[in-house]
């Protein structure tokens, strides 16, 4: 083996000798590889949030202030969803994510936060779910939230826990947001919300009474600096709820988890984490306290998840555990890959569990404080984020806080104008889902067990009580959740409209499937003259569930007519060179509409040709930017699958 070192001396080498560019220089080289196009073409427009450009330099850093995460570097703790409607299956979930290597595990309460939850009655039924675990707990039940928390409060007392520790995640307005009413109305909630913080503060140092979680803005549509300012003006309410309520203002925000959702947009989340952390601290400032930075727990969005190709659901939860991890969350929450579909299966589970654990021990990213820290690309999106997000905190504020934002549909409106622009995006593939919308396949979707499933119900008249404490007895005396919940008159607003990104074409590909809609790609000329556009055109048309069949190569115009009788399609696009169009396309459309096709398409833009190739039968032309949803919504209609 060569010695390296034998023909190079590296101590000869001089690392500063090599020719320093300026930005200037940088685009000029890049736009001469680009052949006189401009370097603009790199910038990567999201349209919903800060545009990423193709270089940063300190100089984009002159002025920001640098926002973050103080601190030693530590593990972020990973947590497991556990829910079945049976308490005895749910124990079995969590007695299998913590020996898979979960720290804590997540209860999320059936018919309070969703038909995935556990059901839970009284205390017998969580004793039944926990069993011997006393494991870190969380427990979710949106508007039933007190109730609930003392179920789990009266466990730890009876089991002889000196020390719990876990979240009982308190979020009226979060409950709202999610479409689930109160029990009571919002002013009651948020008395309720102040006596179990001040409880919990008193009693339970190891736990946290209340969470702010901006899950149902993503699931909605949010942006980045939407989502942060959404979190803000709740976190915001429950600070002022909290300190009326008798707290101080560092003793309010102790009790304060921030729960966000987030999308496979690693740098994008990297940069939202950051941002919403020094704004919570700046917050926190000007309320008096102290400027601590926000607590924050993650999970990959459900806005991002998909019925189709679930396998790269995977890919997306390791970004937003990677996102997670780098912009300093101090908890997980695994997703498995089928989630979207049902139940999740064991290796859904598993892959989930595993994936924070290759990325801390075996990737290392925990061992380092704020890695993202200085990187100017994530530096200049975090004080971008940070600006655009205090102003729509403002604006909160101004009108009359979180709660006037979500009862008079503020916030409602903005995430609706906000999921249109992100669906016009979707639509035209500027976004795209892999697997769904870009490198579609037409295999049978997954199937998986479906979450609703309710044991039966455990009703009784709601009582009075005078505090937390009289609720806390009665739910060591074995009362019925629905006797501790004590409704009054149910509150509701109306709440954003949850979408994931998939949905509007898994919702094409599900009515393909059951039509069993097909279409033939007329191939004209040899494979350099077709295969791009060939290639386009059967993503395109795999992205609503529309099977491909491809003519024999060199076809000629006569022979288009038996490759249409063959396929069974009555759907035909042309796909070959622009030379080939002219001299051919308009004699092979007019083939195969006297054929019987119904709907011929052309790949690619037809220039001084349309007038000419719609004559001779050509319906319509795809290509790129063109809006790919609208154009499979009308095939789909046509062929009578919608």
């Amino acid at each position: 083996m060569t010695d390296l070192k034998s023909k190079v001396d590296l101590r000869d080498i001089d690392i500063n000798a090599h020719p320093t560019l300026s930005a200037a220089d940088w685009r000029a080289r890049v736009e001469a590889d680009m052949k006189g196009r401009s370097a603009d073409k790199l910038i990567y427009k999201t349209g919903l949030g800060p545009e990423i450009q193709p270089l940063y330099t300190a100089q984009d850093l002159a002025g920001l202030p640098l926002m973050g995460a103080p601190g030693a570097p530590r593990s972020p703790q990973r947590r497991v969803i556990c829910a079945h409607p049976e308490p005895a299956v749910t124990h079995t979930l969590a007695r299998e994510a913590l020996d898979g290597g979960a720290d804590a595990i997540e209860l999320p309460l059936y018919n309070t936060t969703g038909p995935g939850g556990v059901q839970i009655r009284a205390l017998a039924d969580l004793d039944a779910a926990l069993g011997e675990i006393d494991a870190w707990t969380s427990i979710t039940a949106g508007g039933a939230f007190d109730a609930a928390a003392a179920l789990l409060i009266a466990r730890w007392q009876r089991r002889g826990i000196e020390a719990p520790l876990g979240a009982l995640n308190a979020d009226p307005l979060g409950a709202l947001a999610a479409g689930r009413p109160l029990p009571w109305g919002l002013d009651v909630a948020l008395s309720r919300l102040a006596m179990l913080a001040r409880y919990t503060h008193d009693h339970l140092p190891g736990v946290t009474a209340v969470a702010v979680d901006t899950t149902p803005y993503h699931h909605a549509g949010a942006t980045p600096a939407q989502d942060i300012a959404y979190a803000l003006a709740t976190g915001v309410a429950y600070l002022r709820a909290l300190v009326k309520g008798g707290l101080g203002v560092d003793e309010a925000a102790a009790q304060i988890v921030f729960r966000f959702s987030l999308s496979p947009e690693q740098f994008t989340e990297i940069a939202r984490l950051r941002a919403a952390r020094a704004l919570w601290s700046r917050v926190l400032e000007v309320a008096g306290g102290r400027p601590a930075p926000m607590r924050q727990v993650t999970r990959l969005s459900p806005r991002s998840l998909t019925r189709r190709d679930p396998w790269v659901n995977m890919l997306r939860d390791t970004a937003a555990s990677f996102a997670g991890i780098v912009g300093g969350a101090e908890a997980l929450i695994s997703t498995p890959f089928d989630a979207a579909l049902g139940r999740p299966e064991a290796l859904g589970r598993r892959a989930a569990r595993n994936t924070p654990l290759i990325l801390c021990q075996e990737a290392g990213l925990d061992a380092v404080a704020d890695p993202a820290g200085g990187a100017y690309l994530i530096e200049a999106l975090t004080a971008q984020l940070a600006e655009a997000a205090w102003s729509i905190f403002q604006e909160i504020e101004a009108e009359g806080e979180m709660a006037e934002a979500l009862r008079g549909g503020r916030v409602k409106a903005s995430l609706d104008a906000a999921w249109r622009a992100r669906l016009a995006r979707l639509a035209r593939r500027q976004d795209e889902i892999t697997g769904v919308s870009a490198f579609a396949s037409t295999a049978p979707r997954l199937t998986r067990e479906a979450v609703t499933r309710p044991l039966s119900p455990q009703v009784a008249e709601p009582i009075e009580f005078e505090g937390f404490e009289d609720r806390l007895k009665a739910a060591g005396e074995g009362f019925p959740l629905s006797a501790l919940i004590a409704v009054d008159e149910p509150y509701e607003i109306p709440a954003p409209t949850p979408h994931t990104l998939a949905e509007p074409f898994e919702r094409l590909m599900d009515a393909a499937e059951s039509k069993g809609v097909s279409a033939l790609l007329a191939n004209l000329g040899a494979l350099a003259q077709h295969t791009a556009r060939a290639t386009f055109s059967e993503n395109l048309l795999h992205a609503g569930g529309i099977k491909v069949t491809h003519s024999p190569p060199h076809i000629e115009a006569a022979d288009v007519a038996a490759a249409l009788k063959a396929s069974g399609a009555r759907i035909v696009v042309l796909c070959g060179s622009d030379a080939l169009y002219e001299a051919h396309a308009a004699d092979v459309a007019a083939r195969l509409k006297a054929a019987g096709a119904r709907d011929v398409l052309l790949a690619g833009k037809p220039g001084a040709l349309e007038g000419a190739l719609r004559a001779a039968g050509v319906d319509r032309f795809i290509h790129l930017g063109g809006d790919a949803l609208e154009t499979l919504t009308y095939l789909l209609r046509r062929e009578g699958a919608l």
